[in-house]
C-alpha cells in the first residue's frame, strides 16, 4: 500500500504529539476546558453556560502552568485580555474565546 506523503505526514504527526505529550490526561482534571476546541467553547460563551473571562482565566492558568517547560509565551497580556473579556460584545462566531498571538518578529532592544 502506498502512502502519500500528507497521509504520513499526519499520521506521523498524530503519533509523536500523542506519545511526546502527556498532558491532556494529567490536567483534565484540573482544567475544565483542556478538551473543548474553540467552537464548543463559543457554543458554551452563546448559550451563556460560561463566560468570556472564565475562559480567559482558564488560559491564564494553563499558560502559568505549562510555559516554564514548553516556553511558548514570549511576551504575555494578561491583564489587556481579562479587561477585553470584562467588556467582551462581539458578536462573531468565536466572540469570547481566547486566542495567543504568534509573533515573528525579531525585536532588538
Amino acid at each position: 500500500m502506498k502512502l502519500s506523503r500528507r497521509t504520513y505526514l499526519k499520521n506521523t504527526a498524530a503519533v509523536a504529539v500523542s506519545t511526546s505529550f502527556p498532558i491532556k490526561k494529567a490536567f483534565s482534571d484540573i482544567d475544565p476546558f483542556n478538551n473543548i476546541d474553540a467552537t464548543a467553547q463559543a457554543a458554551l460563551i452563546k448559550k451563556k453556560e460560561i463566560t468570556a473571562l472564565e475562559l480567559v482565566d482558564a488560559s491564564i492558568d494553563r499558560i502559568l502552568r505549562l510555559n516554564p517547560s514548553l516556553n511558548a509565551v514570549v511576551e504575555t497580556s494578561f491583564e489587556q485580555a481579562r479587561l477585553i473579556a470584562k467588556n467582551q460584545n462581539s458578536k462573531g462566531p468565536f466572540a469570547g474565546v481566547p486566542y495567543l498571538i504568534k509573533d515573528l518578529l525579531n525585536q532588538r532592544d
